[in-house]
């Protein structure tokens, strides 16, 4: 559209020129170039502002584009932080639940290893219940039939040489039912007998029953240099069990650690009043145990007895021994 009025105008012009004849050729031709020039200047000039409105359009374009770009990469980086934020935190969490499951892990195996290194009695409390009465008559032919089970049982008790973590009352469990199992062994090891004063030539509790770390042990050494001296509990003397008719009976179901006070204190009063003792208020006839141990049983067997007996016993009655009955009891 410019070229179309630069032409007009320069038409006009030289139309204007040619009615003009008071100038010369020359003078025409000066004038016009000149016009031409200046109208070519202009346009120029023109073209120029359009090329830089141009150019700064297309900056302008450019720039949004290129700050659209860089809005993208920010929010990709963006992206890639959550990203790798979000990895992070799941990592941790993962790394949290392993080690979590890896905590239960040693928990059950510390306490599958502590269960392990802990005295298990069901297995004699089986074979007692299955074998000895409420009176405490012992099933000896049926004992012998399960011998294997209580070879394995004392097995058991003689691999538990360590002992450091377990309670007192765990202990001397463990101790009182060893004696008692490696009695009723001792028995069946040898029945039919008619007494266990017929065994070892009449020294059964000076033999060697059971090994516990290489040492070998008797059941007097187990009464009178473990249980005894270590524990210093008169009550033992009604729970350990000799095969003997007045003997204590023994129970029908094995010590364990969170009964132990209850069983040895029913054993007591189980023992002297029953028909082994006879306990009145000014005179008592009781039995040899009190004798033989009357240094377990404190300065004054009678206060003793006083703790267990249905009869309260005079301080000044007169006491005698029975005599000990060593027949089997079955």
């Amino acid at each position: 559209m410019k070229n179309s009025i630069l032409y007009i105008t320069i038409s006009l012009f030289l139309f204007s020129c040619g009615n003009d004849s008071s100038q010369n050729e020359t003078s025409k031709e000066t004038q016009t170039e000149a016009v031409v020039q200046e109208l070519l200047s202009e346009t120029e000039s023109e073209h120029t502002i359009d090329n830089t409105i141009i150019d700064n359009v297309l900056e302008t374009e450019i720039l949004k584009d290129v700050e659209a770009l860089n809005v993208n990469e920010t929010n990709g980086e963006d992206d890639i932080v959550q990203n790798e934020t979000t990895l992070k935190h799941e990592t941790k969490e993962l790394s949290e639940q392993a080690i979590t499951i890896e905590a239960k892990e040693n928990i059950e195996e510390v306490e599958i290893e502590e269960l392990s290194n802990t005295a298990n009695h069901e297995s004699w409390n089986s074979i007692l219940k299955s074998n000895v009465s409420s009176s405490g008559k012992v099933n000896y032919s049926g004992m012998k039939s399960n011998l294997s089970g209580i070879e394995s049982y004392i097995s058991t008790l003689e691999s538990l040489s360590d002992q450091s973590t377990w309670s007192k009352n765990e202990k001397l469990a463990y101790w009182i039912n060893l004696y008692n199992a490696a009695t009723v062994r001792l028995i069946i090891q040898n029945y039919p007998t008619s007494s266990i004063t017929n065994i070892n030539g009449g020294k059964p509790w000076d033999k060697k029953v059971v090994t516990i770390s290489g040492k070998t042990y008797s059941l007097n050494q187990i009464e009178n240099d473990i249980i005894r001296p270590k524990f210093k509990e008169p009550r033992i003397h009604f729970a350990v069990n000799c095969a003997a008719i007045s003997c204590p009976k023994i129970m029908n179901s094995a010590f364990t650690a969170e009964k132990l006070n209850y069983q040895l204190t029913k054993q007591a009063k189980s023992f002297i009043n029953g028909s082994k003792n006879t306990v009145a208020e000014n005179s008592i006839e009781i039995s040899k145990i009190f004798e033989w141990y009357a240094v377990d049983f404190g300065p004054s067997i009678i206060e003793y007895l006083n703790k267990y007996s249905t009869i309260t016993i005079s301080s000044d009655a007169t006491t005698t021994f029975k005599e000990y009955n060593w027949d089997l009891n079955k």
